[in-house]
């Protein structure tokens, strides 16, 4: 068993209780890569997908909406890490990263992520809108700048809720994630198709845990250039044209050296 109380600090939950631990519904999903260590790659897949009948059944029968085979679903982190005010392991990729991480056999990709009109307000709390301004600038852009660099149609999906964001990135054939934990648990239960994260310092203990337990759907692409989130050019609130202008041209080192040292 890979050492979980000493990657996270704390004692993992007794064997018979975990897949109550892990799955006591939807809103458990983003403490879920705690049980990825413990679960593996296969269980902690089979645990969402039981979790998510579960959810449906509970919600009426009414189906979430999910990407279709041939439908590429990029999570993107908005709101609170452009703020200038977040915790420094947090930013955001340049968006040449995103674009260069869909696959060739995509034909549309769907965008989720907290912006401003795709989270219900429960969801959208106080420090995502101190990012609002930004957020609807790339909310624009991102789209954009998909579709003129892979000639494949790009739209934002406003699902309403984390959680209905959460199962169409979980459920996805491609998912590409963002320096986010919501991303990295997506990506550790999709048992659908393959995942790709940016590497960086947030999930560098995760990475090689992952690794070590057989994880093999889910990959850390490196990234040098982007925004982390007391970037001067987000802390300095007048300056929101120059962070998009470095975000959309790939300006801006992730604290001075590639993203896969720092």
């Amino acid at each position: 068993m890979f050492p979980v109380k000493y990657v996270f600090g704390r004692e993992p939950p007794p064997s018979p209780a975990l897949a109550q631990y892990c799955f006591t519904g939807v809103s458990t999903f983003k403490d879920s890569w705690v049980c990825a260590l413990l679960l593996g790659e296969d269980t902690i897949a089979e645990a969402f997908a039981q979790s998510l009948k579960m959810w449906i059944t509970l919600s009426g029968g009414t189906q979430p909406a999910t990407a279709g085979e041939d439908e590429a679903v990029i999570h993107f982190r908005c709101g609170d890490v452009l703020s200038g005010i977040h915790n420094p392991r947090y930013g955001v990729p340049d968006l040449a990263w995103y674009a260069a991480q869909v696959p060739h056999s995509a034909k549309r990709v769907l965008i989720v992520g907290n912006f401003e009109s795709s989270q219900s307000t429960a969801n959208h709390r106080a420090t995502d809108r101190r990012g609002d301004g930004r957020c609807k600038h790339l909310k624009r852009m991102l789209p954009e700048f998909i579709t003129a660099k892979t000639g494949k149609p790009a739209t934002v999906v406003d699902n309403g809720s984390a959680t209905l964001d959460f199962i169409m990135l979980a459920t996805a054939p491609f998912m590409i994630g963002s320096v986010s934990t919501f991303s990295l648990a997506a990506a550790a239960v999709n048992g659908k198709g393959k995942s790709v994260l940016p590497a960086c310092q947030l999930f560098f203990t995760y990475a090689g845990a992952m690794k070590a337990v057989g994880f093999k759907r889910l990959s850390f692409v490196p990234f040098y250039h982007g925004l982390q989130s007391r970037s001067p050019l987000l802390v300095a609130g007048k300056d929101s044209a120059a962070a998009m202008h470095a975000l959309a041209h790939a300006e801006g080192s992730w604290c001075g050296f590639p993203s896969v040292d720092c």
